[in-house]
């Protein structure tokens, strides 16, 4: 018995350094301190979201502070509730404190993949029966294509396919014992899924890993009726253990959404069906560049981001696998029948729009609103590789079945004939399993290489000065300037004008340089620069009105004009906006008129910068009242009527102002992410330029007061005489005692799940 054990230890040991060994190799110029070099061709998620994010989350985790908001992104914006860097998830809390920005972010790839790798493992292993087998299987899932070439851009969605095998593994030990540790451990993946936010595909693995829990019961030997307890309390458990660790980021989440345009009630079909899987996609199961590689700017859809979005390559040996696999055991085997049906499922709703099946989700409130239906792929991924541990199974026992040759003597007439016949002996168990062990060894290798070799090209690095640049003239010369906002005109026509020049990012990646260079949102807030734009797909409603995001125009673009496509000519309504919102400098690929002035022109990145404009926060005398819902509030301060150093527009129930109001200055004296003190000089309205969100309070002299939104975005509270200290402040909320709550239920339920996993071997 101790024997079996330790010869079962050896096997885990050897397949979790195998893992561990598959995620360096892939990874290893991470280790080395290069950088993830990857583009969205005109854009780049790692570098312009997810990282200027966690360089803030790291820099206030280091300060004591939960960061919420950052004044740096779109003139303010509430960071923590956008939730895509995760920052209560605990890997985060753990790497964004205790390491510097680019160790974090390259450690946190290369764990996660080693987590996807241990959790397939043993997943695999529980469902075949042998360590032996699922090797492969576990190394295949650390460096698959969904996880190298595919998601590594996008470090949310990264996460939650790490833990999806996690998934499978807790709802089969469910569904074999029905014990709630299971059902609890489950909750836990699943609140981990959430905080790290990606509801797409937090939605899309909780219903996959559902679903095969319901097919492991109706392939039972019992009645599905029979289950109806065990399922209740798996789901109750499951669902309450889930909110307990997600609920503050959800709620957080949900309000900002609320004024995004996820929350329109009806969204097109152009919209939600945006990346459906075209009908040859199984094919890049077989060849990943089926259809070009994005990587060498050959990618033949025209849609190119739908390249690493529909890149699911496991190696092809373990493909032809699977295919064995199911050929010889799906009518014998309940786990390789469900797998086929999740397979099929799942590519049939990545088939979006060619089909519309996926569209049966559109009756909940969240789910109607998400795009790229081909990330239901990652189901078909997932299934294909765990079919395969089947096939490896089969190949195994017919190559190691253990048969041997004998002379059988045979009469024909009055003559013995000798003639061969095969008798079958009981091998020796433990030869049979020494074996399978190191044949398991060998095919992972195998599919290591498989997978290097072809995919490997995709994991594209970079040094860091590519995509990080150091504090070059332009950026000290910003940072030392006081008060100014920056604003760039045309970064993704740079970005895709490099990314075809350069020919892809596999290749000379110099040039990006020069798009690092331009501080495309959100990479400003690095420096501690404040900016007008961002780089976020939950924008406010009234902040992409005035200066539009990366899906919308907004009406700074109705105050420029361009006859060439090279020279932007600025209206006095373009002055007058910048002025208001404090936009100093301009980053452009673009000749701007005047009153712009020109600093630098480096590699065809000018730097123009406006003289004179407003502070940051003023006092005015006068309001104009406009309903809260009013759609065309941002056109209102494009009037040539409209003085905003002299009026301001208040959006929804107006203040009663002070008789003596009149215009004049207001100094900031504290300044922080969650804190901003002023002091006026006049009685009147005090606006501050920073974007509104309801989040936001305000006492006046000690005293809580309302805070408006004015001018369509910004921030406003009356004063009720000279002198008067305004202090916003944000409401920051139960954060940490959540955040507590979280930590103890996760810690908790592990600390439980292992209590009975060695009460249960008892």
């Amino acid at each position: 018995m101790k024997d079996d054990f330790l010869k079962e230890r050896i096997i885990d040991i050897s397949a979790i350094l195998l893992i561990i060994g598959a995620a360096f190799l892939m990874f290893h110029n991470l280790i080395m301190g290069e950088v993830i070099a990857s583009s969205d061709v005109g854009t780049n998620d790692l570098w312009y979201l997810y990282f200027p994010n966690r360089f803030l989350y790291g820099e206030a985790l280091k300060a004591g502070q939960i960061l919420q908001w950052t004044p740096y992104i779109f003139s303010g914006y509430p960071v923590f509730a956008e939730g895509q860097s995760g920052f209560l998830y605990p890997l985060n809390l753990i790497m964004c404190y205790l390491l510097d920005p680019i160790p974090a972010m390259n450690w946190f790839i290369i764990v996660h993949s080693i987590i996807a790798g241990i959790g397939s493992y043993f997943f695999a292993k529980k469902i075949s029966g042998s360590g032996s087998w699922a090797i492969p299987i576990g190394v295949a899932a650390a460096i698959c294509g969904a996880l190298t070439t595919g998601h590594i851009r996008q470090m949310n969605v990264y996460a939650i396919i790490s833990l999806m095998p996690w998934l499978f593994l807790f709802a089969e030990s469910f569904a074999k014992k029905q014990k709630l540790s299971s059902a609890m451990l489950y909750g836990s993946v699943l609140g981990l899924m959430l905080v790290t936010n990606h509801p797409q595909f937090s939605f899309i693995c909780g219903f996959i890993s559902l679903l095969y829990l319901y097919l492991r019961f109706y392939f039972g030997e019992k009645k599905f009726s029979e289950y109806y307890k065990s399922i209740s309390l798996f789901l109750g458990a499951a669902i309450v253990i889930s909110l307990l660790i997600g609920f503050y980021q959800l709620k957080e989440t949900y309000l900002l959404s609320t004024f995004s345009i996820r929350s329109q009630e009806a969204l097109s079909p152009g919209y939600t069906g945006m990346g459906s899987l075209a009908w040859g996609g199984l094919m890049t199961f077989f060849y990943p560049y089926y259809s070009g590689n994005a990587g060498t700017n050959t990618y033949s859809i025209p849609e190119t981001y739908m390249f690493w979005e529909s890149f699911h390559y496991i190696s092809l040996v373990l493909i032809l696998i699977a295919i064995i696999g199911i050929i010889k055991s799906f009518k014998t085997n309940q786990y390789v029948k469900i797998f086929l049906i999740i397979a099929g499922i799942s590519f049939l709703f990545a088939l979006g729009e060619n089909i519309k099946l996926y569209r049966i989700f559109s009756f909940f409130p969240v789910i109607k609103a998400f795009r790229f239906p081909l990330r239901w792929l990652i189901g078909t991924e997932f299934s294909l590789l765990f079919v395969s541990v089947f096939g490896v199974k089969y190949l195994f026992d017919m190559i190691f079945a253990g048969k041997k040759i004998k002379q059988e003597p045979i009469k024909q007439g009055k003559q013995k004939v000798k003639t061969q016949a095969v008798e079958k002996v009981v091998p020796n168990e433990q030869e049979i399993q020494r074996k399978h062990y190191f044949a398991g060894l060998a095919l992972a290798v195998i599919v290591i290489l498989d997978i290097y070799l072809m995919t490997g090209s995709g994991v594209t690095t970079a040094d860091r000065s590519i995509f990080f640049p150091s504090e070059n003239g332009t950026i000290n010369y910003i940072k030392t300037g006081g008060f100014r906002r920056v604003f760039t005109m045309g970064e993704v026509e740079l970005g895709s004008n490099i990314y075809r020049l350069s020919r892809g990012w596999e290749g000379d990646k110099s040039m990006y340089k020069i798009m690092a260079g331009m501080l495309p949102p959100n990479l400003p807030s690095c420096f501690h620069i404040m900016s007008t734009g961002g780089y976020i797909n939950l924008c406010p409603h009234y902040v992409y009105e005035v200066w539009g995001d990366q899906d919308h125009s907004g009406i700074i673009r109705k105050s420029v004009s361009s006859k060439d496509n090279k020279t932007i000519i600025l209206s006095p309504q373009f002055v007058k906006l910048a002025k208001m919102w404090g936009v100093k400098d301009y980053l452009s690929i673009f000749n701007l008129t005047e009153p712009l002035v020109k600093r630098s022109d480096s590699l065809g990145v000018k730097h123009y910068e406006l003289s004179d404009v407003m502070p940051r926060a003023w006092v005015v005398k006068d309001i104009i009242s406009t309903p809260e819902d009013n759609k065309n509030s941002a056109e209102m301060l494009l009037d040539n009527n409209f003085n905003p150093a002299e009026k301001a527009i208040v959006n929804g129930n107006a203040p009663e102002m002070p008789v003596n109001s009149a215009n004049s200055n207001a100094d900031i004296v504290q300044d922080g992410n969650h804190l901003v003190k002023i002091k006026a000089s006049a009685p009147g309205l005090v606006v501050l330029s920073d974007t509104w969100y309801p989040k936001w309070k305000a006492r006046v002299n000690g005293t809580e007061v309302p805070v408006y939104r004015v001018n369509n975005s910004m921030r406003g509270v009356v004063s009720p005489a000279a002198g008067s200290e305004v202090e916003f402040y944000y409401d920051e909320g139960n954060i940490k005692i959540f955040l507590l709550l979280s930590l103890v239920t996760l810690l908790g339920v592990c600390v439980f799940g292992v209590y009975d996993y060695k009460k249960d071997k008892r």
